[in-house]
């Protein structure tokens, strides 16, 4: 008969937690991302034949910043495990993602929309087609364009389609009772073997959500083991190891050299940080960013995009219209972090619940 501890749900922090209910080093390695995908996207990015050529070259061409949503997924499926382990139902877990995600997001698709009609209005696409319709809008507000046949209309917002897979299955294995602690990892391990087995002998349709989840579902189940490992669970060990065995074997048959090389010092960072020896990293510009990271990736990239062409078409030097365009997207997002996260959300959350409300920050 297993142990009262092996059948109990997965738990809140462990003892080993910090006082606030939160790692400072996620806060600053989700800094990190979020400024490395900003970067990417105001230069390698921008310079693009499909966005606006033409343009003078930035100094650096921050290519490897796009791998900052690697980092995104890791971290996600570490908090994850965290935030549901402080629900008791699934409809407080349901809520307290919904509160956290959506009004920031449709506060950002409906800004980002007014900017893009405007643009259209004024004749200002330039060579970047943007277009926009009532559908595609609607469909944008799911969060999940791209299951109705709809293109996200910031291109950022593919990420959270995936986001949103992943917590749909991660909701499912709550209500089937599989995060308990004698089935979390077999749950996830028979999961990583669909993906590696199934999804990964599939040929990639266009637009196909279901393949794209499996592109990532490694990320997510290695940042759970992480969380498991940290709490003091110790089985997810041999999972881990098997993921990096596995990481560059998949990798290398799709072709993606260097994605291997990327996918491990990625987890061997998160591993490092989770074990305490990157406290270094704990500075407080990154911790920062880090507060401020779902905001500032929400409204950074079509509006950075066309502030930085105003800018450079205004006679700005092409590395200050890039400090510039950064400086300013931190600024809104400061703005939206304090308005609609730390404002709108809580009550959201607290109207949503029948639950005295918790008047305690989010650890995702």
């Amino acid at each position: 008969m297993a142990s009262p501890a092996e059948t109990a749900p997965v738990a809140g922090p462990p003892a080993h937690a910090p006082p606030s209910g939160r790692l400072r080093i996620l806060d600053s390695l989700r800094g990190i991302a979020a400024l490395s995908v900003v970067l990417f996207h105001m230069t390698k990015a921008f310079d693009s034949p499909d966005f606006f050529p033409g343009y003078p070259k930035a100094i650096y061409s921050f290519s490897a910043g796009s791998y900052g949503v690697w980092l995104f997924f890791v971290i996600s499926g570490f908090v994850i495990l965290w935030t549901i382990g402080r629900a008791h139902r699934w409809r407080d877990f349901g809520i307290s993602r919904f509160a956290r995600l959506y009004p920031p997001f449709w506060a950002s698709l409906i800004l980002v929309t007014v900017v893009i009609l405007l643009v259209q209005a004024e004749g200002l696409g330039g060579s970047r087609p943007f277009e926009l319709t009532l559908p595609q809008f609607l469909a944008n507000a799911t969060m999940v364009p791209q299951w109705l046949g709809y293109k996200p209309i910031d291109g950022v917002y593919w990420t959270l389609t995936i986001e949103m897979g992943f917590y749909i299955l991660i909701s499912l294995m709550f209500v089937a009772k599989l995060l308990r602690r004698d089935r979390i990892v077999w749950a996830m391990t028979i999961f990583w073997f669909i993906d590696i087995v199934v999804f990964s002998a599939l040929t990639k349709a266009s637009g196909s959500s279901l393949r794209d989840i499996s592109d990532f579902s490694y990320l997510f189940i290695a940042g759970m083991a992480y969380f498991l490992l940290w709490e003091g669970v110790a089985r997810p060990r041999w999972l881990l190891w098997a993921l990096f065995v596995q990481m560059p074997f998949v990798d290398l048959l799709r072709g993606h050299w260097v994605v291997v090389a990327i996918d491990v010092a990625i987890l061997l960072v998160v591993h490092f940080a989770v074990s305490g020896k990157l406290s270094f990293l704990e500075w407080a510009p990154f911790l920062f960013l880090g507060r401020i990271s779902y905001s500032l990736y929400l409204v950074h990239s079509t509006l950075g995009y066309l502030t930085q062409r105003w800018l450079l078409e205004h006679g700005v030097e092409r590395n200050l219209a890039v400090v510039l365009t950064v400086a300013g997207a931190i600024g809104l997002a400061v703005v939206f972090n304090k308005v609609v996260e730390r404002r709108v959300s809580p009550w959201v959350r607290n109207s949503l619940t029948s639950s005295k409300p918790e008047h305690r920050r989010s650890d995702a």
